[in-house]
């Protein structure tokens, strides 16, 4: 495991002003921890150069940071589409997990890791079960434990034709 000592993040969306995050906190009827907005000031979404964070208890991947207000992936979507409850999806991985950081008093700044467990019933997969976990304990905690697997941008191409920006997590050897 080595650390990534900077994280940067590739291809962010429009770069966000203080008024931008003032009206979307306006918006949501939140106040977001300061370590949060000044990462949002400077990496607007984008595609981290680590692809996993470091948690309490697991350690889980990551794809990339949903945008604020600009872009087609942002948190507003994820939000609206995902119905959370004292929590804001911000990121996400290729295999349907989200990082959301808490917003109401008892879990203000905690990060939490949500996924969609799948259900099958009459051979349909639905995704009814849902499971949260405490990840780490706020977003300079999430931002510092960032590192690379071993596969980090490998790509392999078996004869069956996995595709190009295959993440090695997403497949069982």
């Amino acid at each position: 495991m080595k650390k990534t000592e900077t994280l940067i993040l590739n291809l962010c969306s429009k770069k966000l002003t203080e008024q931008d995050i003032t009206d979307f906190q306006q918006n949501f009827k939140i106040h977001l921890p300061d370590d949060f907005v000044k990462h949002y000031l400077s990496f607007n979404g984008g595609f981290p150069n680590a692809n996993w964070s470091d948690g309490i208890e697991n350690n889980c991947p990551l794809r990339h940071f949903f945008s604020i207000t600009y872009g087609e992936d942002t948190i507003e979507k994820r939000a609206k589409e995902l119905e959370l409850l004292d929590v804001l999806p911000f990121a996400m991985n290729k295999i349907k997990g989200y990082f959301c950081i808490g917003i109401n008093d008892e879990n203000y700044g905690q990060i939490f890791y949500y996924r969609k467990r799948p259900i099958v019933k009459n051979y349909k997969e639905t995704y009814d079960m849902n499971e949260i976990e405490l990840h780490c304990s706020n977003f300079s905690t999430f931002l510092s434990n960032f590192f690379f697997d071993q596969f980090y941008g490998k790509v392999p191409k078996p004869s069956f034709g996995w595709v190009e920006d295959f993440d090695a997590y997403t497949k069982r050897w």
